[in-house]
This record gives C-alpha cells, structure tokens and sequence, in this order.
C-alpha cells in the first residue's frame, strides 16, 4: 500500500496499533475467560478495560479515517488501470 501511497505514510499509523492493541487483546481475553468461566463478569472491570483503550483507538481511527479512504480510492483505482 505505501507502494501507492508513499513510503513512511502508514508508519505512523503503524506505531499507533501499539498503543492500543495490547489493551484490546487482553480485553478480549478477559470477555473469553468469562463467557468460559474462569472468570466473574464485573461490568465495572468491564468499562476499566474499555476505557484503558477508547481514547488511543478513537484517535487512531480519525488519523486513519482520511488515510483509509484515500488509500481505498488508490488501490481501487490501480485494479482498473
């Protein structure tokens, strides 16, 4: 894609997954220990959770909201050239 879009425009966006991914994962872990049982659903741990990502995702997703469409746009386009 940065073929397309030009060398280092995603890095940014790259190093951003790390601030948030991590946190997501174990969420997720976490929601699958308790649909298991090996865990107590508590939404309170719940929204701790959520929380310790929200912000890093929701400002990842507007820095990468104009980089998606336009890389959508680019790539789309070199299938029809």
């Amino acid at each position: 894609m940065e073929a397309k879009l030009g060398e280092g425009t995603l890095s940014a966006n790259i190093e951003e997954h790390g601030t948030f991914v991590p946190k997501l994962e174990e969420t997720e872990s976490w929601l699958q220990d308790v649909q298991s049982g090996k865990e107590t659903y508590d939404h309170l741990v719940l929204l701790d959770k959520v929380n310790s990502f929200a912000d890093l995702m929701f400002d990842h997703l507007k820095h990468v909201s104009g980089i998606g469409f336009c890389s959508v746009i680019v790539l789309n386009s070199s299938f029809y050239v």
